[in-house]
């Protein structure tokens, strides 16, 4: 079956709903910290905290946003709101409203797409995590849905942002990548596996 969309992120947000074989979770360990990618809906990670792909006017939107707005509770947007605005980058704290699997969801201001604000939010959401003394973190690819990043990219991104974490933070911390795509997947794990 062949099936014609608009765009390549509209395919993207299909590809999880078609059938076929979810790829296995990889592991990658850099320092004290471990990385796991897999494909999934990151309000379903287990982890101490998750984050979301948000705008700098900290509104529940499309992709990440529209995910958690329907699997939280109705004060998540009174709380974000209250917040707001915030800086592109910057990342503000909220409780988790009824999310089973977490404790907090940190809000970071990536819409924009941006790299060097990709970066920024990752630096942010690690010091988050060690200043709350979190032991694990759920990421979606941040900057990739309505910013447009290259996957790749923001693999790429990530990976150094945690590689430069390593001394700062020396405390363990399992960050759970999640993409809604055997293509994301296949992008991080590529990064991730080259050593540079």
């Amino acid at each position: 079956i062949r099936c014609l969309v608009p765009s390549e992120r509209i395919a993207e947000g299909l590809i999880p709903s078609l059938p076929g074989e979810i790829p296995d979770p990889r592991s990658f360990t850099l320092g004290a910290t471990e990385i796991v990618i897999v494909v999934h809906d990151i309000t379903d990670v287990r982890a101490d905290a998750i984050v979301n792909a948000s705008n700098t006017r900290l509104l529940l939107g499309g992709g990440v946003s529209r995910a958690i707005r329907r699997a939280a509770g109705p004060g998540l947007q009174d709380e974000m709101s209250a917040a707001a605005p915030i800086s592109p980058g910057q990342v503000v704290v909220t409780g988790a409203h009824g999310l089973p699997n977490t404790k907090w969801i940190l809000h970071a201001a990536t819409a924009s797409g941006n790299a060097e604000v990709i970066a920024r939010a990752v630096r942010e959401v690690l010091r988050t995590c060690a200043a709350l003394r979190l032991g694990s973190v759920a990421i979606p690819a941040l900057g990739t849905g309505t910013g447009g990043l290259d996957v790749g990219r923001c693999a790429a991104i990530v990976r150094d942002e945690v590689t430069r974490r390593g001394g700062d933070h020396p405390h363990p911390l399992r960050i759970t990548v999640a993409v809604r795509s055997s293509a994301a997947h296949a992008a991080f794990v590529s990064v991730f596996t080259d050593p540079r």
